[in-house]
């Protein structure tokens, strides 16, 4: 259960559940608090597949953008975070930050995703599941389909260090490069 008005209008209930996270979302986000709520929803959905297949280290599954959004938001809450994944999974659930960086693991991770929603769960909320931060507003569809296209296919960058050894990264066209290099220095 949501709250995010409570009786008397004071704020004096927890810092913990979903209501925080709810406000928290709302906060930084600027989410209306439907929206929220829609991603909760999903949000839930998610964990309990996580549960369920045992992904605890980010493996199997992928949280969509904006489900990964509300879910970096109640990581941030340390405390809260832990105790709730001990409540719901009866361990802590791992995120894994630079999961994206082997793009086509991710969109394998993406596809198991929505297979297991749609047979756990019989649907999925579509509009939270394939929303997109790319900015095509205001573009005519020839324009937006012809983007969407070259922005959905992987690049690749080989790096090669001072003895010639080459280490090859797949990645989204919008990943940082900071992010490749940390790999890079993490490998």
């Amino acid at each position: 259960m949501v709250d995010i008005n409570p009786v008397g209008g004071d704020d004096t209930s927890s810092s913990q559940g979903a209501s925080t996270l709810v406000k928290r979302c709302m906060r930084t986000y600027g989410w209306d608090e439907l929206k929220t709520k829609k991603i909760l929803c999903a949000y839930r959905q998610f964990i309990t597949l996580k549960k369920e297949s045992q992904d605890w280290d980010a493996k199997i599954l992928s949280p969509c953008y904006l489900v990964d959004q509300m879910w970096h938001c109640h990581i941030l809450d340390v405390v809260n975070y832990c105790h709730d994944m001990m409540l719901l999974c009866g361990r802590v659930v791992g995120h894994d930050p630079d999961g994206a960086l082997d793009y086509v693991a991710k969109q394998k991770r993406d596809e198991t995703t929505r297979e297991a929603l749609q047979e756990r769960f019989g649907s999925y909320d579509e509009e939270v599941w394939n929303y997109s931060p790319d900015e095509t507003h205001g573009k005519r569809e020839e324009e937006k389909s012809s983007e969407v296209a070259f922005a959905s296919e992987p690049i690749s960058i080989i790096i090669q260090d001072q003895t010639g050894e080459e280490t090859k990264f797949i990645m989204k066209r919008n990943t940082k490069m900071n992010k490749v290099f940390q790999a890079y220095v993490d490998r």
